[in-house]
């Protein structure tokens, strides 16, 4: 918990300091450590985070736009004026895929690792193990012949085994334009994960605990907030043809 006077200093910390605090680049983790620094006083990340919710602040990835050539804008238009017209039942035979890191620490970064060229990249094995044989296969079978699987353009996922495991189970895999996650709801669907894991109380602490937090939440999400999602790929293919393919607000 927290005083008025300490909800007062968080509201302060947002507001000022260095110049890239007057673009509100924030997170809860470096506002927690503004805090303690200026006033003395120990305030959790999970505090912060609650007390930015009460403004109408939360979590949000820092936007950034990778910048789209006259091809890949081409290639975007073509898509959404292919797809604009799908019916929500047609979409509801699309299965979307992405992948999101989730961590204990919010500013932890990525451990990086020093391999000889010859040794192999186990990342195809672990995407056809995992997602394609434990998850997409029992979809295709659930859905039947109109299944169609959404994968990006990320060079793990081009992998000959990866093609074959999906042409032996007979999955049709979707068309995407490459540097399109304005197009992809499920990106809005980490956002409510992430925002609902931010939220806990007490916050997971270990692995295991952020595992179970992680299922629990995508179990508590409402069903019509994820078909809201899902409705809304249509509006996205029309934004994208009014920019010519170009970003759109989503």
């Amino acid at each position: 918990m927290t005083s008025v006077r300490g909800h007062g200093a968080i509201v302060y910390c947002l507001n000022s300091g260095s110049d890239d605090s007057l673009t509100g680049c924030h997170n809860a983790s470096d506002l927690s450590r503004q805090l303690s620094s200026a006033t003395g006083t120990t305030v959790s990340r999970q505090t912060v985070y609650r007390r930015l919710g009460h403004i109408g602040l939360y979590a949000r990835r820092t936007v950034r736009c990778v910048p789209l050539t006259a091809t890949y804008c081409h290639l975007r238009l073509t898509w959404s004026r292919e797809h604009a017209l799908r019916t929500p039942q047609q979409w509801s035979c699309v299965m979307f895929s992405d992948e999101f890191r989730f961590s204990l620490q919010s500013d932890s970064r990525r451990t990086l690792i020093q391999r000889a060229p010859e040794c192999n990249d186990d990342r195809p094995h672990i995407y056809r193990d995992v997602i394609l044989e434990q998850h997409v296969r029992l979809f295709r079978c659930a859905v039947g012949a109109e299944f169609l699987f959404m994968d990006d353009n990320a060079r793990p996922h081009r992998a000959n085994i990866v093609d074959e495991c999906l042409q032996s189970g007979d999955i049709t895999r979707m068309d995407w334009p490459a540097y399109s996650p304005d197009l992809n709801p499920i990106e809005h669907m980490w956002d409510m994960l992430s925002q609902r894991i931010a939220a806990r109380q007490p916050p997971p602490t270990c692995l295991p605990e952020l595992r179970r937090a992680l299922l629990d939440e995508c179990c508590n999400i409402p069903q019509d907030q994820t078909d809201n999602l899902i409705l809304s790929i249509s509006r996205r293919c029309k934004a994208c043809i009014v920019s010519y393919g170009r970003h759109t607000p989503y």
